[in-house]
């Protein structure tokens, strides 16, 4: 549950809480951004999103798959932090570049020196965008990011499942797959990642790789990687949605959208009755993760997702994805899964 506004010209605001978990809320995006400011262009400060990432960056909602990639292990996700960012070139170019608390919780409570901090950068360019029609662009999307991050005295852990999440109390959760374990001495940490999507109509590619190289001061250091890439077409003719600047309440730009159906299911023609079929979408998506170096032994994952999304409006959507995990442990050896998700989702 969340508010969104505007103060005049030159402030925007943004409070959002998660009621999910028993017992407390969770803060979400909650900031103030003063905009249109000269050199600078706009500063924000509270608690987001970093910079980083497409993928990362492009609101769960409006993201192609049930859930992101392997790859987003290792994206940063809201912490307390500032941060200068806005467009030029034409918007063809946009930017972020913040400091950040780089492990604040998300109910306000991270007040320790202790904690550690993070610079974060993310750009991106639009080599080419043009529109094809009302539904449709053709477009190129080329980006980069970049984080330097301190622990402070929080040990270093990188551990995800496959792209599935279930997390109600009387459900049995989907387990970790690949786990490197608490790492303690861990003092700093340098990300590192580029991106690139290309749409053209009812179809697009889009594809990320993401380095995470740490450094220790008791053992060597390690660097880990992921990526992915990914391919949907849409079968009733629309296509992706680009918004190359920022919209009133979320100050991300240069990321993807909400789908908008040439017809929402069961609009009614006065001609031919309740004729309206939605929009829909066939996707599939190869990611990978690999956490072994260094005498870490993590394991190596590797999975494939196929989607079918149907929008029966710009509001509404119904996904079905399958997830074939593919699992090689150091000491366990290999092994595989087949996982389904569904998923109704609405707005209001």
């Amino acid at each position: 549950m969340g508010v969104f506004g505007a103060l005049y010209e030159t402030v925007e605001y943004r409070l959002e809480y998660d009621f999910a978990e028993e017992a407390r809320p969770r803060f979400l995006d909650n900031w103030i951004a003063l905009t249109n400011i000269p050199v600078v262009r706009n500063v924000i400060v509270g608690h987001y999103f970093e910079p980083f990432s497409l993928e990362r960056y492009t609101p769960n909602r409006f993201i192609t798959f049930n859930e992101r990639s392997l790859a987003d292990t290792f994206a940063p996700a809201r912490n307390m932090g500032m941060m200068i960012y806005g467009n030029a070139l034409d918007e063809k170019l946009t930017f972020g570049v913040g400091a950040f608390r780089s492990n604040s919780n998300d109910y306000g409570e991270d007040v320790s020196y202790r904690s550690g901090y993070a610079g974060t950068a993310h750009a991106t360019y639009l080599a080419w965008f043009r529109e094809l029609n009302e539904y449709q662009v053709s477009l190129l999307h080329l980006g980069g990011s970049f984080s330097y991050r301190t622990s402070g005295d929080d040990p270093v852990r990188y551990a995800t499942r496959p792209s599935i999440r279930m997390r109600q109390q009387d459900v049995a959760g989907v387990p970790v797959f690949v786990d490197t374990g608490e790492m303690p001495d861990v003092s700093q940490i340098y990300l590192a990642g580029v991106e690139a999507a290309w749409v053209h109509g009812p179809f697009s590619v889009q594809s990320e790789y993401i380095q995470s190289q740490l450094v220790r001061t008791a053992n060597d250091n390690p660097t880990f990687h992921a990526g992915y890439v990914y391919g949907s077409w849409f079968l009733t003719g629309e296509g992706r949605s680009y918004s190359p600047t920022s919209i009133l309440g979320r100050f991300r730009e240069g990321i993807f959208q909400r789908i908008t159906p040439r017809s929402n299911v069961f609009d009614r023609s006065e001609r031919q009755g309740w004729t309206g079929l939605g929009a829909m979408e066939l996707a599939v998506r190869w990611s990978y993760i690999d956490l072994n170096d260094a005498g870490v032994r993590g394991g190596y994952m590797e999975e494939m997702t196929y989607g079918v999304n149907w929008y029966l409006n710009k509001y509404t959507r119904v996904s079905l994805n399958y997830v074939r995990p593919d699992l090689h442990d150091p000491d366990q050896g290999e092994s595989d899964a087949n996982m389904y998700s569904l998923r109704f989702q609405f707005e209001f």
